[in-house]
């Protein structure tokens, strides 16, 4: 009948969809093996400053270790960042930029519950652009990541970024 017709391509849809979740997700580089060794009060600072440097030195594969497969995220601007391949692609315009981009995300406060698997942190984050020589400020603001623990590997599931203009405190 059309509608046994119809679920059989449904289910074949879901499949094939979950295959292709799959087969992403296994090509996502594992995080840094500290993540595995220390708490994550421990491990996160130090995943932030090795993603910080990642960035700084365009190496997108470093930059990606510590990202959730899962990954979702709202940029400065509003914008949706809708999946890890969306990340991904961001951060590969940002490096292959003709303009030399930076941004470094500081830590202010975190919060973990090593034994739920989940954490929070919210800092501070500032672009940097250089453009024929000449820094420039390329946005500025807060932002906040949601860690989880992904079989003793902590990886950042959501961020959320807001630009802010710059504050005297």
């Amino acid at each position: 009948s059309w509608r046994r017709a119809a679920a059989e391509r449904v289910g074949f849809r879901r499949i094939a969809t979950s295959s292709v979740a799959l087969a992403l997700a296994a090509l996502a580089p594992s995080p840094p093996a500290l993540a595995q060794t220390m708490s994550g009060s421990e491990a996160i600072p130090a995943l932030r400053t090795q993603s910080n440097a990642a960035l700084r030195s365009g190496d997108v594969d470093a930059f990606m270790a510590s990202i959730d497969p899962d990954y979702v995220g709202t940029a400065g601007n509003g914008g949706h960042i809708r999946s890890y391949a969306e990340l991904r692609a961001l951060i590969d315009g940002v490096v292959s930029s003709p303009t030399s981009l930076d941004f470094v995300r500081t830590l202010d406060q975190l919060e973990v519950d090593d034994a739920g698997g989940r954490a929070i942190e919210m800092g501070r984050w500032a672009g940097r652009e250089t453009v024929t020589g000449v820094e420039q400020a390329a946005g500025q603001g807060r932002y906040t990541a949601y860690w989880r623990r992904i079989d003793d590997t902590w990886v950042i599931h959501a961020e959320i970024f807001v630009t802010l203009p710059e504050s005297d405190g």
